[in-house]
């Protein structure tokens, strides 16, 4: 029961990723802003790696297949990418966010 649950709120949790993604794509024009990049480059990720994890808890045969093992590596090799950015955007911000409080003083 608790397994049966639990994949229910990764398949849930994936759907809802995939189709913020989806969304945000559509509705968003998340291309024009550092930050707007960053949201949608993390949350393709998030979505990403849920929807490998769904398609690899509800078709285990996929665990030995080339192609996915493939796929996941270089799914997976985008997280650390993005979380660096992520890093890196956090702290260009508060760096100029610091500056300004200076100058306004």
């Amino acid at each position: 029961m608790i397994r049966i649950l639990g994949n229910l709120l990764l398949l849930l949790s994936a759907l809802l990723a995939t189709g913020f993604v989806v969304v945000y794509w559509i509705t968003a024009p998340w291309w024009r802003t550092a930050m707007g990049r960053n949201v949608f480059s993390l949350m393709a990720v998030i979505a990403a790696v849920l929807d490998l994890s769904v398609i690899r808890v509800f078709l285990p045969v996929t665990a030995d297949v080339l192609w996915f093992g493939i796929l996941r590596l270089i799914v997976f090799a985008f997280v650390p990418v993005v979380l660096a950015l992520r890093l890196w955007l956090l702290i260009k911000i508060q760096i100029r966010d610091r500056r300004r409080e200076r100058r306004d003083q």
